[in-house]
């Protein structure tokens, strides 16, 4: 199903069909910030119109962090967020894998995490270790680490694939991507199966104490 209207930040854009868009027939959608909408060929397959649209507005979001990175980028993104809906979208507990650019994460909670000396590090909500493709949750409600864990995703895509973006850049972007699904449960309803895989909320077990 494709919302008549989308809320991107605090902005709420018009979700209009066409049959052909700004005169291009080949075009697919096209974002209109200055119009506040969101133009998509009428004749998309149901596969293709979430999908589509999902784009728009990554490159939405990407505006609105006042980035360009371009349209490498922003598929990228749309691809890492299209094979994580069913459990970034209206999930009801930390998911037990993401999805990577086709590698499987494991999603890991911790009770807190500890910086380079050692010492507990309040400021940090999510690490990730792609060599060992685990991410590091710290506990807290669902929205804080749900917010966290999709942030931690595009982080991590963005340093695997090179894709140019600063930690804080791509930081960003995930928690407006967050918000995003959040806002608008609609868009992904047609997505997500009925059944999802259960999703186990894994806890970090220490080491046990080796024998002296």
């Amino acid at each position: 199903m494709i919302p008549e209207t989308v809320k991107i930040g605090s902005v709420e854009y018009a979700v209009i069909r066409e049959g052909v868009i700004d005169s291009e027939p080949d075009l697919l959608g096209r974002l209109n910030v200055r119009r506040g909408c969101i133009k998509l060929r009428k004749d998309l397959s149901p596969a293709q119109a979430p999908q589509t649209l999902l784009h728009e507005i990554l490159h939405c979001i990407e505006w609105h962090c006042g980035m360009q990175h371009g349209e490498t980028v922003v598929q990228i993104l749309t691809d890492v967020i299209q094979r994580n809906l069913a459990v970034f979208a209206g999930t009801t507990q930390l998911p037990d894998v993401v999805d990577i650019v086709g590698l499987q994460f494991a999603v890991v909670q911790v009770d807190a995490l500890k910086d380079a000396c050692g010492d507990e590090d309040e400021s940090a909500a999510v690490d990730f270790n792609p060599s060992q493709c685990c991410l590091r949750v710290v506990a807290g409600t669902l929205q804080y680490m749900m917010s966290a864990l999709v942030a931690a995703v595009c982080v991590c895509a963005s340093g695997m694939m090179s894709l140019g973006l600063s930690e804080k850049e791509a930081r960003r972007v995930g928690r407006l991507v967050h918000q995003v699904l959040r806002d608008n449960p609609s868009l992904w309803e047609s997505q997500i199966p009925a059944e999802r895989p259960s999703a186990k909320r894994r806890r970090h077990k220490p080491d046990a104490p080796k024998a002296a």
